[in-house]
């Protein structure tokens, strides 16, 4: 078999003054291992977090929720507690930072950004428990399913004012809550998920020219960091099985930017500087 080529991953950082910084990140393809001992437990599986009861009474921990669809959820992935992007990062921070970290995923299949979308994240029992957590550092990976052009026709722009709304829903929980967000992976045509019809379907591109330059403006107006996983992933539908979500190295590879991005902020040192000033 030809040996898998290596990707570029663009971190894309905007700040509040409109600045553009970048880095990219040249790294092999790793072999994904089923022994990397990644142990969340049994209640990551089911679709429960962890330490969800904990917000203030940790503060030398740094809570991160991720905050997703079924990308993050791991949802088509064989083992999602050990291979979602959620539990890889979260090893990758215990190698650097030991147990500061806890990382807890707020992923659901299906789910929409859009407050009328057909299945509205913020409606969930799962969202809700994400804010009451009050995150320390906030990852939101939506979009996917707002690309359907019969729902983006209808409401899409309706869609920068609900991710806006939705930095300020956990800033109201957690004013220091310090923002990723990124741009979602590329969507392949032959997928099987939405429906026969093509105004059903996930769309490239009114992901590429609708949602993702949005996302951009969310970056500009908050300055929550922002992170390109569309462009570098472009060329590599061989990591997405059914043209639409990760496969163990996939997933390894949102961990691996995340990780990097949170490394290079500074991010854990940050937060834990904070609650010890307040």
């Amino acid at each position: 078999m030809k040996a898998i080529k290596l990707i570029i991953l663009f971190l894309i950082v905007m700040n509040l003054g409109g600045n553009l910084g970048a880095q990219d990140y040249l790294k092999p393809e790793p072999e994904f291992a089923p022994e990397l001992k990644i142990d969340l437990g049994p209640e990551m599986s089911s679709g429960k977090t962890v330490h969800e009861e904990l917000p203030d009474t940790q503060p030398n921990k740094v809570r991160i929720a991720c905050i997703g669809n079924s990308i993050t959820q791991g949802s088509h992935l064989e083992n999602p507690a050990k291979e979602a992007y959620p539990a890889q990062l979260k090893e990758m921070l215990s190698s650097v930072y030991g147990d500061t970290c806890i990382v807890n995923n707020y992923g659901l299949s299906g789910r929409n950004m859009l407050k009328n979308g057909p299945n509205p994240i913020w409606n969930e029992n799962k969202f809700k428990k994400a804010l009451n957590w009050k995150p320390d550092i906030c990852f939101i990976l939506l979009g996917t399913n707002d690309s359907r052009p019969g729902l983006w026709e209808k409401s899409g722009n309706e869609f920068l004012a609900d991710y806006l709304a939705m930095i300020d829903t956990f800033k109201t929980r957690n004013p220091h809550t310090k923002f990723i967000i990124g741009a979602p992976t590329p969507i392949w045509e032959g997928h099987p998920y939405g429906g026969d019809t093509w105004d059903k379907k996930h769309n490239d591109s009114i992901m590429a020219n609708g949602v993702i330059p949005l996302i951009k403006i969310v970056s500009e107006k908050t300055g929550a960091v922002l992170i390109d996983f569309h462009t570098p992933l472009q060329d590599s539908v061989h990591l997405f099985p059914d043209h639409l979500h990760p496969n163990p190295t996939g997933a390894y590879y949102i961990a691996r930017t995340i990780f990097e991005i949170i490394k290079e902020k500074d991010m854990v040192h940050a937060v834990i500087k904070s609650k010890t000033d307040h």
